[in-house]
């Protein structure tokens, strides 16, 4: 029996994770939203996962009855079901960075400096294809959970309505570029804003009100995430424990910059809807200068 609880609990932790991933969703800006396209990223926030934190969640699973556990476990298998058209193969290399642009409708934005030697190093490209990844839930199957963890469940329609619901997030086509010389390495990427789609009788709004205002929610994610002011157009973003973040502005435009000591780090921006990103070991001056020459 002890196993079967351990494994219960794992269960619960992993669907704790799912309703994460709907806490992020909802708190994803309207840039994202596929009504309003005109809607821009300005401003990015740092949310610390520390082990502390991991610990607080891992309890709140253990806390939950045998019963209710093997309830929920029961129903996982029902709520919801995947469908995407991007596979392993819809990302792939190509050989050169016209290729990449050409893949993107020539609008690769690639960097204007390199360190030393880099430029001169071993190239690679690769692009990833556009395409759409969708979730549909039973609204009945999710409203029981949702009641069982003790949740209000008014956040999905009344099941007489609507007996599944839908959700779809339009993946954009991608590219990047990166050089290696020795030890060195840096590569550039970029992707226009994913696109989500979801029912008006989804108000993954007030999900998101109800894990902040949970009490068994940890206190120091809570207190992080309450601090957002304006979701509209502020992107949460994920710090892992032990990693530097810092706000930048990367030519007028709001972006972060993750490092950690010894294995590099990347930096994100958002300009006119596409998202950019630049990555490597070389130290975060060049990092921030490489990001820079990308106009």
């Amino acid at each position: 029996m002890a196993l079967s609880l351990t494994r219960l609990r794992r269960t619960i932790i992993l669907l704790s994770i799912v309703l994460a991933s709907a806490l992020v969703l909802a708190a994803a800006p309207a840039a994202f939203s596929a009504e309003d396209n005109d809607v821009s990223i300005e401003e990015f926030q740092p949310i610390t996962i520390s082990e502390n934190t991991l610990l607080d969640l891992e309890a709140v699973a253990e806390d939950l009855d045998p019963l209710t556990m093997l309830m929920i476990f029961m129903q996982l298998e029902d709520l919801a079901e995947f469908d995407s058209n991007l596979d392993e193969d819809s990302f792939y290399d190509v050989d050169s960075l016209d290729a990449v642009n050409e893949h993107l409708g020539d609008t690769f934005v690639e960097p204007g400096y390199l360190p030393d030697g880099l430029s001169d190093g071993e190239a690679h490209f690769g692009v990833g294809d556009a395409g759409y990844a969708t979730v549909t839930i039973d609204v009945a199957v999710a409203r029981n959970i949702t009641r069982l963890l003790e949740l209000p469940v008014d956040w999905l329609p009344d099941p007489s309505e609507h007996e599944t619901v839908t959700m779809t997030i339009d993946i954009p086509a991608s590219g990047l570029a990166g050089w290696k010389s020795g030890l060195d390495t840096a590569m550039v990427g970029q992707m226009a804003l994913p696109q989500k789609d979801i029912p008006e009788s989804v108000d993954l709004d007030a999900l998101r009100d109800a894990i902040l205002e949970d009490p068994r929610m940890p206190d120091e994610l809570a207190d992080q995430l309450g601090a957002i002011d304006n979701w509209d157009e502020t992107v949460p973003v994920p710090v892992p424990d032990g990693a530097e973040y810092e706000d930048l502005t990367i030519n007028g435009n709001a972006g972060f910059m993750l490092t950690m000591d010894g294995e590099g780090g990347v930096i994100a921006w958002e300009s006119n809807g596409v998202l950019h990103f630049v990555a490597g070991n070389v130290g975060a001056d060049e990092l921030q200068q490489i990001a820079e020459s990308m106009e």
